[in-house]
């Protein structure tokens, strides 16, 4: 709160007068509403009370690390602590560093040859537990330079708890956020941009320092041009950094685990991985965000900012920022499909720019709610293909039994393709789907390409054969995946005939086995 005080005074008079008006409005409304007319669970409560402006902005600075360093409070923030202490509370974007621990100290690290100390803080609240005496609980919390220690192992197994071995010497790790000190250049970035009347004005928060905390921006205005920027807050690190970092990640099976899972990984023991800093601190400025100006479109669906407009790569940014030439997810290949086919309704009904291919703003609130499933009218014609070709034959499953997938496919006949409130057979695509995914993009014959990753990979593989019951033939041996999956992707292969019966009824099985692709 002593920190949120400290920056509420820096913010700009607009923002400060914003913030102060939403505080006063609150605490009439309080003021004015007895206790029991509260809101659900904010009725008759004592801690319903007035808030001062303050109070609400410290309530921002917390929000701004929804994305960041939130994700780590419950669990790896919350869990680290030394050997030997017990981390649980007793009575009364980021970078996350490796630090490679002083000999014979859990208590310090070492970086460019010299010791570090690891320092401690204890918090003290008071919980309320139904009686008129709260339980009072303690919890410390320990911090390197960086920023407050983590139990990394909790994010990833193949990570060593603090004080084991790694490369064999101990280590601890640490995170620091690039979100912890961006609150107060949040609230100026929206309001600045709430208040723009053109592009210009747009860029200038951004220009400036500004942070969107983890979000991509995107702006469009009557005069046609369009505008993408990923403005969020990345760290800054040299070149040298980002090169190791680089050889990290393609070498070392852990710094590419933690790198999927969206967690930068850098070397605490050198310098040469801390933050450059420069005119926004130790963030990215803009001239090197991700940005892209056009007259037809810009998008986003939360892939990074690659793919923003296919007729335009953005490359040559930090990989701090995303990856890049990699597939995309179904929902940005929708988004894709919609703006490059905007008079294609797919399996929806609905035109996302009507018949005459231009957006409005109703033309494309429909589009929004028009339901469509990328995955659905990708495959859901082929699909049903294999349905009526499987009928009711019973197919061998994961699990060592056999079922027929007919009243599954009858439903997905039945089915419109979208996911609309009164769709039937939706559900049934849904488990296929779930069941599907795994495998993909394995499952395709046209596969990715980084040129066109709007439309690949794509086309399934062709479906294999369900070859018929040899009677003499009492031997099987079976593989498939689970229960949809396997109208897609079943197959039988001969083991074994049985030599009581009909020999040459077994060898024509056989041939039929042999042949069925």
């Amino acid at each position: 709160m002593d920190k949120a005080k400290a920056r509420y005074a820096g913010l700009s008079p607009e923002s400060r007068a914003m913030i102060s008006g939403f505080a006063a409005g609150y605490n009439t409304y309080v003021a004015d509403t007895p206790a029991g007319d509260l809101p659900g669970k904010c009725a008759n409560q004592p801690w319903v009370t007035a808030i001062t402006p303050q109070a609400l902005y410290a309530y921002y600075e917390l929000i701004s690390l929804y994305a960041s360093g939130d994700q780590f409070t419950t669990g790896v923030t919350f869990s680290a602590a030394p050997p030997g202490v017990n981390p649980s509370p007793t009575p009364v974007n980021s970078t996350v560093y490796e630090l490679r621990l002083a000999a014979g100290d859990n208590m310090s690290y070492m970086k460019d040859g010299q010791a570090k100390p690891i320092t401690s803080k204890t918090f003290t609240i008071k919980v309320a537990n139904g009686s008129p005496t709260p339980t009072v609980l303690q919890k410390t919390f320990y911090y390197s330079e960086y920023g407050p220690m983590v139990a990394a192992n909790l994010v990833n197994s193949a990570a060593p708890a603090w004080g084991d071995s790694l490369g064999g010497k101990p280590v601890a790790f640490s995170y620091r956020d690039a979100n912890a000190d961006t609150a107060s250049q949040v609230v100026d970035q929206w309001l600045g941009m709430g208040r723009a009347h053109n592009l210009a004005q747009f860029k200038q928060p951004f220009q400036a320092c500004g942070s969107v905390l983890w979000v991509h921006t995107m702006y469009a205005d009557k005069s046609g041009q369009a505008f993408y920027i990923d403005g969020t807050s990345v760290p800054n690190l040299s070149a040298k950094a980002l090169a190791a970092y680089q050889q990290l990640v393609e070498s070392n099976p852990m710094v590419a685990g933690l790198a999927k899972a969206g967690i930068t990984l850098l070397d605490g023991s050198t310098s040469r991985d801390d933050w450059v800093q420069g005119k926004c601190g130790g963030r990215t400025g803009y001239a090197a965000m991700p940005k892209l100006e056009r007259r037809d479109f810009v998008q986003n669906s939360n892939d990074s900012y690659w793919a923003t407009n296919p007729a335009d790569f953005l490359t040559g940014y930090s990989p701090l920022y995303g990856p890049t030439k990699s597939i995309l997810s179904p929902r940005t290949r929708m988004s894709l499909k919609m703006l490059e086919h905007p008079t294609d309704a797919g399996l929806s009904g609905v035109k996302p720019a009507g018949d005459d291919g231009k957006f409005t703003g109703q033309k494309i609130i429909n589009a929004l709610y028009s339901n469509r499933a990328y995955y659905a009218e990708l495959l859901l014609p082929d699909l049903l293909q294999r349905c009526q070709k499987a009928g009711n034959t019973t197919i061998p499953t994961t699990s060592g039994n056999s079922r027929s997938v007919a009243a599954g496919c009858s439903a997905l006949a039945g089915w419109d393709g979208v996911y609309n409130t009164d769709s039937t057979g939706a559900q049934v695509f849904r488990v296929f789907v779930a069941n599907y995914a795994p495998s993909y993009p394995d499952q395709f014959t046209v596969a990715f390409d980084k040129s066109d990753p709007a439309n690949t990979p794509s086309t399934p593989k062709p479906a294999r054969r369900i070859p018929p019951t040899i009677p003499c033939c009492k031997h099987w041996r079976s593989r498939s995946t689970s229960l949809t999956r396997a109208v897609l992707l079943t197959t039988r292969r001969w083991a074994k005939c049985s030599t009581s019966s009909n020999q040459p009824a077994c060898r024509r099985g056989q041939a039929l086995l042999r042949a069925a692709p």
